[in-house]
């Protein structure tokens, strides 16, 4: 995991991520190292970061090298506006070099998989408790069925959900992956031939849902593209969650859209991935203690409805007029200077954190910061290098070249 932040006011735009990751070995092992390159400038032609956190690869290529590609292909590209050079990167995420079907064969299949384990855990929770308050029920191959079933139908037809693989059409997905469904279900579901075949397509219905418009079980990697086009006075920022690729298309969502302007907002904080210790800072609570607070009100009987969404409301706005509004007051004064030391203090917080309590410090190392002005361009405050710069004359030669 990984703390980063952006805050952007009418100077510019500071770009902060730490240096940890954190590498799984199996069976509950875990170790972190803090030498990870997450924030990345586009060079001297262009006014643009690029900052990743979350899964550091992309259809197993590691980011860095993505981006590093992209930034030589287009180094001599000028885009009018940041969303110009958003829509260039995501195209170029789709170049030939990094699709390959087998592994995006692979990456269904593991959501398949682990979406029949999600489906087997929840029900057997449901079926312990149709035996806790019957326990003289005989828990039969029907029963067993129609719990399956009915999770399946209750999860089913979300109206509400999001298209993240617009053109990956029903058809083609159970001719490619229904067998696979199937075998899976054969796999790990032990009922007589009768009753598995009746889950064969309830279940490829749902495991298509869940490919095309959620991404609960992918391996999701955060991508923020921040700075300016060669038109624009003031910083922008977009950011997506980036999932595979499957042909030509990726299967993603934008998260945030934020940019200064003089009308609408003249500064932004935008924090990501482990945001728990900036949300504090800013809203003068921790977010688990908030959402303890507006639960406990919800819970209460003897309040009404209305009483409840007023005290919630109460908090809100306090939270509002005497934290995030101060902050923003100063924030949006603050030169560059500043700016970048208020990015490095907060990051350095969550890892503070990390470092004190028992969790795994999945927060940590040096903290790499890039500031973006529309008069200097991308300009290195703070970073780290695997090598001694001293030493290697040659790389300081091919760089200025």
């Amino acid at each position: 995991m990984t703390a980063e932040i952006s805050i952007l006011n009418k100077n510019g735009i500071v770009l902060a991520a730490d240096s940890a990751v954190t590498v799984n070995f199996g069976q509950g092992q875990a170790k972190t190292y803090n030498a990870v390159n997450k924030l990345f400038s586009l060079g001297n032609n262009h006014d643009i970061g690029i900052m990743i956190y979350g899964n550091a690869e992309f259809m197993e290529i590691p980011w860095e090298i993505i981006i590093k590609e992209f930034r030589n292909e287009y180094r001599e590209t000028s885009f009018s506006e940041l969303k110009d050079c958003a829509n260039a990167f995501i195209n170029f995420l789709k170049d030939d070099r990094f699709r390959n079907n087998d592994i995006s064969v692979k990456i269904v299949y593991q959501i398949i998989d682990l979406l029949l384990e999600l489906l087997l855990n929840m029900s057997s929770k449901k079926i312990n408790e149709v035996q806790a308050g019957e326990q003289e029920v005989l828990i039969t191959p029907e029963i067993i069925l129609t719990v399956i079933l009915s999770i399946i139908t209750d999860n089913l037809n979300d109206d509400n959900d999001e298209i993240l693989l617009k053109n990956f059409e029903k058809k083609r997905f159970f001719i490619e992956f229904s067998e696979y469904c199937q075998k899976a279900i054969d796999r790990d579901i032990f009922l007589p031939k009768e009753y598995i075949e009746k889950l064969y397509n309830p279940f490829t219905e749902l495991a298509y849902q869940i490919i095309i418009a959620k991404n609960i079980f992918d391996s999701i990697s955060g991508v923020v593209i921040a700075g300016y086009g060669v038109t624009e006075l003031f910083p922008s920022l977009i950011s997506y969650e980036i999932s595979y690729l499957i042909d030509t298309e990726i299967k993603m969502k934008i998260t945030h859209e934020t940019s200064v302007d003089l009308i609408n907002s003249d500064a932004s904080i935008v924090p990501f991935a482990q945001s728990d210790m900036i949300s504090t800072v800013l809203t003068g609570m921790d977010p688990i203690m908030s959402e303890f607070i507006s639960n406990s009100i919800i819970e209460l009987e003897e309040l009404t409805e209305d009483i409840k969404n007023t005290l919630i409301d109460s908090i809100t706005n306090q939270q509002q007029l005497q934290f995030i509004n101060p902050i923003l007051g100063v924030i949006r004064t603050l030169a560059l200077p500043e700016l970048a030391n208020v990015a490095e203090t907060l990051v350095n917080l969550t890892s503070f954190k990390r470092h004190i309590s028992d969790s795994l410090e999945t927060v940590g190392g040096p903290v790499d910061v890039l500031v973006i002005s529309k008069g200097d361009g991308p300009i290195w405050i703070s970073r780290k290098e695997y090598f001694d710069i001293s030493k290697n004359i040659e790389y300081y030669n091919r760089k200025r070249r």
